[in-house]
């Protein structure tokens, strides 16, 4: 008959309605028990849940109380107040009154100086607390050995009758010495009526808490707070198993309670109910079930199990069992067993969704797995649903990914869980976010700077799902061009520092070159007045060579010697005049040559200057080359550049050596020079003694005719000797004329040399200020011919 029928619906109403037509009443019965146990667990799940909710509270308003007095302790006004400045005592306790003003849980807070005495505090009622001796109070032995203390008691104001407990922490100086404490007296009144009197759990339940010692500190019965009821039974069960379910039974009445217990402090939160007020729904529903359905319970429930079980739940185990061995990852299962009407089409269904899911869930594996930078993807509530294994490694975390699965991401990323992140933004945003910079410090202390994308994921119906995120760690990256950026600063710093030096260099080789062209001038000019010495001293020797002649002929007739010795006078006149020139040629000669030693003396100066700025310019071209070694790849070209500055050194080094060599040439001849001009002065000098004999000798032969043989020979003797004296003038102006020739070649020599020292300063200027950008500037500055530094 079924074989006909295409849908188990129509299937399961035929037989239900027949059925129950027969005996719905007999499967009430039944039911009414498993109600009966699902509500009282469903009751009881509740009072669980419900102490759970009240630790948590009770956690929170504790963590609440600690974190005041923690910032308190923290301020640095309390601190000096409680290392011994006074004058901020009245700055602190207004401070400490607005405490109490904004927080209404608090009924006083204070603070205790290192031997126990509270220095400020004040009341919620506004009664000041200075001056109160709190030593013997048993946290204060806590807060002296640095730790925090959390009452465990609670007690009340003798005063105000209201119940408090207390709150205290160390307070330190900076070298982490204990100065003192800062504390609260938190009203634990307003706790339990904000927390504990509104919970009611059926018409008798309700919550309390109780303290390490079996004392109860919060009831909804005012009367019972503060009583020790240690000595009851369920009482002392609670105590020792601290969590969990009990029933017992108090005052003839069966109850249920729930407790857990608040670790630091030892309280533990209970709630409780009757089993009769748990039980109530479940009784009444009970109670109408067997009225009703008794009777046809057994045989309905009997046929509709197997029919089910035979249609509906064993197809269903065997879904089950295919799904279950697919969630394990085991996508080779196929789905065993028969599957008639809509089963056969979800069976089918099935077995494509599962081939369909095993193809994306491969892809999707495979392309995370195959995305080797760090990301992780969060849900749409900021908690981390996958994280790879790169991601880790770059955070340090120990593990694998799963461990870390659910976690807060804020938390897991930066260690605070309310800070506000990218991912947070983005899902908050609904944006994609691109090349956002960020700092981690890692649990261990390591600091690392990446760069940030993320981007939003959809579900099929476009509604956000969550977050994908990648980080790229960019330290290294950050760190290097830090580091270039400094070497830059350096570098530009140096080529400054070469510029102005090679400015300066550039000015000294010109001014030199100038002083080199003016030497070589008066060396041209010495040798043009050295030929016509020489002319004179040729002329004159000729005189001296026909003064001969004629003492000759006068020694061959005496007749004629008054004639000759007239003749005789006027050539000496002659040759006196022409010695004089030679004399004031030769005295002219000197002091050009002396100024020429001291020009060259004066080159030599600005030589070593020079040599000085090259030495100078080869320390930073080679300082600047270790700058860029250390740069490394990036501070190549400038390694280069570097090396063409040293190269310029090396060469301006070697022109002024050259130059210095040919200076020291010059000054070598420049005394020569003055050697033999001092010579040709003293021959100058002895002509003219010579000249002045010869003049007295003509004298005596006109005064004298009958000594002319004597006078004649005397006068042919003084031309010889006036002749070899002459020659000797004549090679000593020679000699003069030939080392001032070659003194004014080397001074060409060395204006050249200079030249070309002043163009390589001016390339060296210009590279640098190629490398600065700054051609123009450089240019300017070197025309100008003014260095801007020169390190002085």
């Amino acid at each position: 008959m079924f074989r006909r029928i295409k849908s188990i619906n129509t299937v399961i109403s035929i037989i239900l309605t027949v059925l129950l037509l027969a005996g719905i009443g007999a499967m009430v019965a039944g039911v009414s028990a498993s109600v009966y146990s699902s509500t009282f667990d469903i009751q009881t799940g509740g009072m669980r849940e419900s102490a759970r909710a009240l630790l948590s509270e009770t956690d929170e308003y504790i963590d609440s109380c600690l974190a005041v007095v923690r910032t308190l302790a923290q301020q640095e006004q309390v601190r000096e107040l409680l290392s011994g400045n006074q004058a901020l005592h009245g700055t602190v306790k207004d401070q400490l009154g607005a405490s109490l003003k904004a927080r209404p849980n608090l009924n006083s807070v204070f603070l205790i100086d290192a031997s126990g005495k509270t220095v400020a505090g004040q009341t919620a009622q506004g009664g000041s607390m200075d001056e109160t001796d709190l030593s013997g109070r048993p946290y204060w032995t806590e807060v002296l050995q640095g730790r925090e203390s959390l009452g465990r008691q609670i007690s009340k104001g003798a005063s105000t009758g209201v119940l408090v407990f207390t709150v205290v922490v160390p307070v330190k100086d900076a070298n982490g010495r204990v100065i003192g404490g800062a504390g609260l007296a938190v009203n634990w009144s307003r706790f339990m009526e904000r927390y504990i009197l509104p919970v009611k759990i059926g018409s008798q339940g309700y919550a309390y808490i109780l303290d390490d010692k079996g004392a109860i500190i919060a009831h909804p019965d005012q009367a019972s707070v503060l009583r020790d009821v240690s000595d009851l039974g369920f009482v002392r069960d609670t105590l020792a198993r601290k969590n969990g379910v009990m029933r017992y039974e108090y005052k003839g009445v069966e109850k249920v309670q729930a407790f857990a217990q608040v670790e630091r402090t030892g309280w533990i939160v209970c709630v409780n109910a009757t089993e009769e007020d748990l039980a109530a729904p479940a009784v009444r529903l009970r109670n109408a079930l067997i009225l009703g359905g008794f009777t046809g319970f057994a045989a309905l429930l009997v046929l509709i199990l197997l029919l089910m079980r035979r249609l509906v739940i064993r197809p269903l185990q065997n879904v089950q069992a295919f799904t279950g061995r697919i969630a394990q990852g085991d996508y080779a299962a196929t789905l065993q067993g028969s599957f008639r009407y809509e089963l056969g089409d979800l069976a089918r269904d099935i077995t494509r969704m599962t081939g369909e899911l095993k193809d994306k869930l491969s892809f999707s594996q495979g392309v995370l797995q195959g995305i080797a930078s760090p990301f992780f993807i969060g849900d749409k509530d900021c908690k981390l649903a996958y994280a790879n294994k790169p991601l880790l490694d770059l955070m340090d975390r120990p593990g694998d990914a799963e461990s870390y699965r659910g976690r807060n991401l804020a938390e897991f990323l930066f260690g605070d869980p309310n800070r506000d992140t990218i991912t947070a933004r983005t899902l908050r945003e609904n944006k994609v976010f691109n090349d956002v910079d960020a700092d981690l410090v890692l649990h261990n202390g390591k600091k690392l700077h990446v760069r940030v994308d993320s981007a939003p994921l959809y579900d099929l119906d476009r509604q956000v799902s969550g977050v994908i995120t990648s980080l790229m760690d960019v330290t290294s990256l950050k760190d290097q061009q830090e580091r270039i950026a400094r070497q830059n600063e350096r570098i530009t710093e140096a080529a400054h520092t070469s510029q102005t030096v090679s400015g300066a260099m550039t000015q000294s080789t010109e001014g030199l070159a100038a002083q080199i062209e003016q030497s070589s001038k008066g060396a041209r000019l010495q040798s043009a007045r050295m030929a016509e010495t020489a002319a004179a001293m040729q002329q004159m020797n000729a005189t001296v060579l026909e003064v001969a002649r004629n003492a000759s002929q006068a020694s061959e007739t005496s007749g004629r010697a008054r004639g000759q010795a007239e003749a005789g006078a006027k050539v000496v006149g002659r040759v006196i005049e022409f010695i004089a020139q030679v004399k004031l040629n030769a005295h002219q000669s000197r002091e050009d040559m002396g100024m020429l030693g001291d020009r060259a003396q004066g080159i030599g100066q600005v030589l070593d200057v020079i040599s000085d700025i090259a030495d100078q310019t080869n320390l930073l071209a080679l300082n600047a080359a270790i700058e860029a070694a250390r740069a490394g790849e990036a501070g190549r070209g400038f390694a280069v550049v570097a090396d063409e500055v040293r190269k310029l050194a090396e060469k301006t080094m070697t022109a002024t050596r050259d130059v210095g060599e040919a200076i020291r040439s010059i000054q070598e001849g420049a005394r020569k020079n003055r050697d033999n001009v001092e010579l040709a002065v003293n021959a100058s000098e002895q002509a003219t003694a010579l000249a002045g004999q010869s003049g007295e000798a003509l004298a005596e032969i006109v005064r004298l005719v009958e000594l002319a043989a004597d006078q004649v020979r005397s006068i042919a003797t003084a031309s010889e000797e006036q002749s070899a004296a002459s020659e000797e003038i004549h090679r000593s102006v020679e000699e003069v004329n030939r080392i001032s020739e070659e003194t004014a070649a080397s001074m060409d020599e060395a204006a050249q040399s200079v030249r070309d020292l002043a163009g390589q300063a001016r390339s060296l200027l210009e590279m640098i200020a190629s490398m600065q950008g700054g051609e123009p500037d450089a240019r300017k500055a070197l025309a100008a011919g003014t260095p801007r530094s020169l390190g002085r």
